[in-house]
């Protein structure tokens, strides 16, 4: 077996930024929490905006390590 080291996007939407940030920091802790799992963050959240649902988004780069 070997090392998989896929580089994940996640995006969180909510109504408000303050919400879509809250939801990305506890997806952050969700994928850190996995023993199985090695999370590295790739960067910082990256503020959107979708107009057609007035939605606000947090997007976030991982890579995550794991035994294949």
């Amino acid at each position: 077996p070997g090392l998989h080291l896929p580089r994940i996007q996640v995006n969180f939407w909510a109504a408000t930024r303050d919400e879509a940030n809250a939801l990305a920091r506890q997806g952050e802790a969700a994928l850190r929490s996995y023993s199985s799992l090695q999370t590295t963050v790739l960067g910082e959240f990256v503020a959107i905006y979708e107009e057609e649902t007035k939605l606000f988004g947090t997007m976030q780069d991982f890579q995550v390590a794991h035994a294949i």
